[in-house]
């Protein structure tokens, strides 16, 4: 095992050092190979079931990670200092303090700095594979990103070379089991995103990356001041041993809330919610990789770490509150975007929210679903966002209306990107299964369930929206299938069959992965486990038919697909348009002055109502009531 961690820790590593040092055209597929060895090596540690979990490896690397903790924060003190940003700085200064003090009062490691068990397989696997999924789309994507901006200071060998860092970095913070190293690891991330937002070096991306910086400094500060109170009271660093032996009393709680603080800054929950949106201005696969498939899954990680600690308390009933009005909230100020990458980023902090709810609702059929939606997230979101950078640079633009009839342009990336869209909202996939779930769980709660039913009912309206824009065409028009790269061609086909495919081996992911997990903390998770019967999940509450539902799906795939030939067939017709029609060929008509009238169709987006600063105001008081309600509820 002590090789397959120093392989997933050192490969990028070193990959990343050769990219920086070796000229692009030679370097750009040595990312390719690292992430082709790490993602080898995550299936090797995914299909383990008999091992060690816990594991001390030969080499104790605790006083180099110390080192380069107060490093990172320097060089982030540095970065406020120079663009004389004193949140930045108060925060990081805040944060050194902490970490020195801590570092002097530890006076013992744990047991064990590795902790690998099936949240940790479930994690390593989907950040490796859709790291390098990503990364091959990204090869082709930059070379045309620098011509398509027109950047005159952009270095893909800079670029690449944080991207693997970041995996590095995610790599380590899912298998550490050492408090601090998860915070070195956690703001790792931080580093990344500052630099991949603030890539391209315009004016909006460097006040963006900053943005970035200052709410994740935040987010690190509540981690160590989460920390600091958690060690006073429970003298130990292993997160492990924290979880399962720490007394939780209400003073723990309140601390725990901290940390818990942290990862909903690391998610872009609510009211945090503005250094996500703003890393839309970053090339795509930034948003694909780090703001939307994996980094942002660090926070809800580090969440579902801990989240035993916190079940069957007023506490994990404040946090599914959190959750679930950012999932709604969010949904709706996702409909009022005609930016395709805003409605994305909502989408995605939407989605975070409801894995949040979930987290908090804090049951065995919730964690089920909040582990479901996490895996098929990853890999729906990532999907979503290759296909959308993919037609940016094609149309030279990311407002939806202009993607409009977009199948006659690009046939195959509309249909993947639909298809991505409807795996998002529909039966039997990954996210649908895991909203069910959801729901379900939160029957207690009535609150809850208001916010979760009308957040998916919402989200149901811009992704079918999303559909029927992007498909429509004249049926006798010939439609000639773009051409592409290869490199960016493949990501997109095997993103979409791993959308489609693996819902239909969630019942074996349950199985093998999470039911064993629950069952570790049998104690507290008692009631409403899943059965699997018939292809079905099955508990009091009720069931999903997963198989039945596949089939149906595949049956109604071939119903849709006989009714188009069939609507190709007939003769078409001009509809009527209350005016006198041009002639019998053409889509228009003559109005009563006698003008020429084409007519256009266009989606109503809101955006007088839903960009309103007032409005956004009023959501984000309101998410900071409930933010004190959740610091509150460790108290109670």
């Amino acid at each position: 095992m002590d090789i397959y961690i120093l392989t997933l820790l050192s490969i990028p590593l070193l990959a990343a050092l050769l990219v920086y040092i070796v000229p692009f055209s030679k370097a750009k597929y040595i990312p390719i190979l690292a992430l082709i060895t790490t993602s080898i090596i995550s299936i090797k540690i995914f299909n383990l079931n008999n091992f060690d979990s816990q594991l001390n490896l030969k080499f104790n690397y605790s006083h180099l990670i110390t080192v380069l903790d107060f490093i990172l924060l320097l060089f982030f003190i540095k970065k406020g200092w120079e663009n004389k940003d004193k949140p930045i700085l108060f925060f990081n200064i805040s944060s050194l303090l902490l970490l020195l003090f801590l570092e002097l009062k530890i006076d013992n490691s744990p047991n064990f700095l590795i902790n690998i068990d099936n949240i940790s397989q479930i994690m390593l696997l989907f950040v490796n594979i859709i790291s390098l999924f990503i990364f091959i789309h990204a090869i082709p994507y930059m070379q045309k990103h620098r011509e398509h901006f027109s950047l005159k200071t952009t270095s893909n060998n800079n670029f690449f070379c944080i991207l693997l860092l970041f995996v590095a970095g995610m790599n380590g913070l899912i298998i550490t089991n050492h408090l601090l190293h998860f915070y070195f690891f956690f703001e790792i991330t931080t580093l990344c995103s500052y630099l991949l937002i603030g890539h391209d070096r315009t004016q909006e991306a460097v006040a963006n990356s900053l943005l970035a910086l200052r709410l994740n400094s935040l987010g690190g500060l509540f981690f160590l001041i989460g920390s600091t109170g958690l060690y006073f009271i429970f003298p130990s660093v292993d997160i492990l041993k924290i979880v399962q032996k720490a007394p939780v009393n209400s003073l723990f709680l309140l601390f725990l809330a901290y940390i818990c603080l942290a990862g909903m800054v690391k998610s872009a929950q609510l009211p945090f919610q503005k250094w996500l949106l703003g890393a839309m201005v970053a090339p795509t696969p930034t948003s694909a990789l780090l703001h939307s498939s994996t980094m942002v899954k660090a926070g809800i990680y580090l969440l579902l770490r801990f989240s035993p600690l916190f079940a069957n308390t007023f506490f994990s009933t404040t946090l599914a509150l959190c959750g679930g009005f950012t999932f709604l909230a969010t949904a709706l100020l996702a409909i009022g975007q005609d930016n395709a990458k805003k409605v994305l980023a909502y989408s995605t902090i939407s989605n975070l929210g409801l894995i949040i709810a979930c987290i908090g609702i804090n049951t065995p059929a919730s964690i089920t679903a909040a582990l479901i939606l996490t895996f098929f997230h990853a890999f729906n979101k990532a999907l979503l966002f290759l296909c959308i950078g993919t037609i940016e640079q094609k149309i030279a633009s990311r407002n939806l209306e202009d993607m409009r009839n977009l199948y006659t342009l690009m046939p195959l990336t509309a249909i993947i990107t639909v298809f991505g869209a409807i795996a998002m909202i529909l039966p039997p996939f990954g996210m649908l299964l895991g909203k069910w779930m959801a729901i379900e769980s939160s029957a207690q709660n009535i609150l809850l369930v208001l916010m979760l039913a009308l957040g998916s009912a919402v989200t149901v309206l811009y992704w079918a929206r999303w559909a029927g824009l992007f498909m429509g065409y004249k049926l006798r028009e010939k439609i000639k299938l773009e051409s592409q790269s290869l490199l960016t061609r493949i990501p997109l086909l095997i993103l979409l069959l791993a959308v489609f495919l693996l819902p239909a081996y969630s019942p074996w992911l349950y199985q093998e992965k999470i039911y064993p997990f629950i069952l570790t903390y049998s104690h507290i998770w008692k009631n409403n486990l899943y059965l699997l019967l018939g292809g079905s999940f099955q508990n009091s509450f009720g069931s999903f038919p997963l198989f039945p539902l596949f089939s149906l799906a595949i049956l109604g795939f071939f119903i849709a697909h006989y009714f188009l030939l069939k609507a190709k067939r007939k003769p078409l017709e001009i509809p009527y348009f209350s005016g006198l029609s041009i002639d019998k060929s053409s889509f228009g008509y003559v109005n009563p002055l006698g003008q020429r009238v084409i007519p256009k169709t266009s989606n109503y987006y809101l955006l007088q109502v839903i960009e309103n600063s007032k409005l956004a105001l009023w959501i984000d008081r309101l998410s900071l009531i409930f933010i004190l309600l959740f610091l509150g509820g460790g108290l109670r």
